[in-house]
């Protein structure tokens, strides 16, 4: 899907948002476990990131998966 002069950018943009993600990701969820914690309801961090996976799914469908089909269909005709 990527050419060859565009993969390291595209790799280290994927570099960037993992790392973003592994600095903000502990810190949300430890302070949704201490809130629910505080309301008894500790179940909460499972739902906030079952709901982070859901709009994962979501942005990967219509971000990447759509467009990969539209041009693989237009790349065939």
């Amino acid at each position: 899907m990527t050419d060859a002069p565009n993969q390291g950018a595209l790799q280290g943009g994927m570099a960037s948002v993992a790392s973003v993600a592994a600095i903000i990701g502990p810190l949300a969820m430890t302070q949704v476990l201490a809130v629910s914690a505080e309301n008894g309801t500790t179940g909460a961090a499972f739902l906030t990131a079952a709901l982070l996976v859901g709009l994962a799914l979501v942005v990967l469908y219509f971000g990447i998966l759509r467009r990969s089909t539209v041009w693989t269909a237009t790349d065939e005709a």
